[in-house]
């Protein structure tokens, strides 16, 4: 597969939507991050059409009813030439994705696995099945697929899908002939089953399963538009995933009094992707303006140092290069109790083992922050000194960006792009070391 970070910055991130009044103030402000390339939602709606198409048709040709039966204007022909049309195009948009899934970014990617290895994911999809079965109070955030989506759609699609079209190209070869090219693709199939009935059987049993998957698809896609604060529906329309706001929906807000919050990004900017924590939230604070109850802070590699801003903070983003054994360039979010668990990942510098001795030192003085989340990023390259994030990296900084700012908003922070730069005095690093001009240096 391709490293997602080849793929140009701009197909990773959509700028912040920005509503203005009649005034011409800032009315809304979502976060918003481009998930869904065009060649992927293009087949994802195009194979959902030819599914439709499928089932329906299919029916009708195993079940027809008296009076089409009866009918002598060739009804069941103009049936079984949209089945068979609507077969041809779900088979090479089929492929069409998979192609795509080698070319594009990452995201186009996760239909065709499930990291089973992952204990983190089967936690995750726990939590999803209960958040479905109304025993959470709060969905968790996800950029793509959640960890129940992707096993349900792998399942249900990407497993399901190939078989309908092997079987149903081995039932149309007993009609086209032993000479026609779906005999000599697909005849195999009736070595399996010689008893071409048994294919029938297994064909339609595929459609009622392909049915009840698309049933519960489209009723969890319209419950999390409705019920998760991030856009799903849309988001396979524009490509772009949105996090709304509860508070322009009418609800309360998440986080109803100021409270203390820390944005943090740790690393070491000198081993080139180790550096990922401290750009991020170097790109944050560029890009962003917080209120006062808001710290944004590189804290480098100064390990227990950190305690006492962890102290005063009442909720907790930490931006880091983290190895989860995925991707190079891939995120993954973490959240409140699960961060201490990542003390089993691999290490990647020693300034890791010196943050989880921070959080075990705020939980025993009894000051810990009561929400916690990790943005991590997949790195690639960790031993080149003095070197420059590696694209896949560095690419991947604008997302998380978002991330971040996903959260806030979802804890009830207002978050408002920038509108003149900051001065010099202002960033988070200077003399010469903050990302634009390091990065120059270290390439040449």
């Amino acid at each position: 597969m391709m490293d997602a970070g080849s793929r140009p910055a701009e197909s990773e991130l959509a700028s912040a939507a920005i509503a203005l009044d009649a005034a011409g103030e800032q009315a809304a402000a979502r976060p918003t991050i481009y998930v869904y390339e065009a060649p992927v939602r293009t087949c994802h709606w195009v194979n959902a059409l030819s599914i439709l198409v499928l089932m329906v048709s299919g029916y009708l040709i195993g079940t027809p009813p008296p009076m089409v039966a009866a009918s002598g204007n060739f009804v069941i022909g103009y049936i079984r030439f949209a089945h068979f049309a609507a077969a041809q195009v779900l088979a090479v948009f089929f492929l069409v994705r998979i192609l795509w899934a080698l070319f594009g970014n990452h995201h186009s990617r996760q239909i065709f696995y499930i990291p089973v290895h992952r204990k983190q994911f089967w936690k995750d999809v726990l939590h999803e099945i209960r958040w479905y079965a109304f025993l959470e109070r709060e969905p968790k955030i996800y950029v793509d697929h959640n960890p129940l989506a992707q096993t349900a759609i792998f399942t249900g699609f990407t497993l399901l899908v190939p078989f309908m079209i092997v079987t149903g190209f081995a039932l149309f070869s007993e009609g086209a002939g032993i000479d026609s090219w779906q005999h000599e693709l697909f005849g195999w199939v009736f070595a399996l089953w010689p008893n071409s009935h048994d294919v029938h059987t297994w064909h339609r049993l595929g459609m009622w399963a392909l049915t009840i998957f698309l049933m519960v698809h489209i009723y969890a896609a319209v419950r999390e538009d409705i019920m998760s604060p991030q856009s799903i529906i849309s988001s396979m329309i524009s490509g772009v995933r949105q996090c709304r706001d509860n508070r322009r929906r009418g609800a309360a807000p998440i986080c109803s009094k100021p409270r203390r919050v820390l944005l943090l990004g740790i690393g070491n900017i000198l081993w080139a992707d180790e550096g990922f924590g401290v750009r991020a939230v170097e790109e944050f604070h560029h890009r962003y303006a917080v209120p006062a109850e808001v710290t944004i802070l590189d804290g480098g590699t100064q390990g227990l140092q950190l305690v006492n801003y962890l102290q005063e903070s009442h909720r907790l983003i930490v931006f880091d290069a983290i190895d989860y054994g995925l991707e190079p360039g891939e995120l993954k979010l973490v959240r409140d109790e699960e961060v201490p668990r990542f003390t089993g990942v691999r290490k990647m510098s020693l300034h890791h083992t010196g943050f989880q001795e921070v959080i075990s030192a705020c939980c025993l003085l009894g000051h810990c922050p009561k929400h916690l989340v990790l943005i991590g990023c997949q790195p690639l390259a960790l031993d080149d000194w003095g070197g420059p994030l590696t694209p896949a990296v560095r690419n991947q900084i604008g997302p998380a960006v978002e991330l971040a700012r996903f959260i806030l908003v979802e804890w009830g922070v207002q978050v408002t792009p920038r509108i003149t730069p900051l001065r010099k005095s202002e960033w988070l690093l200077a003399n010469g070391i903050d990302h634009l001009h390091y990065e120059m240096r270290a390439r040449t």
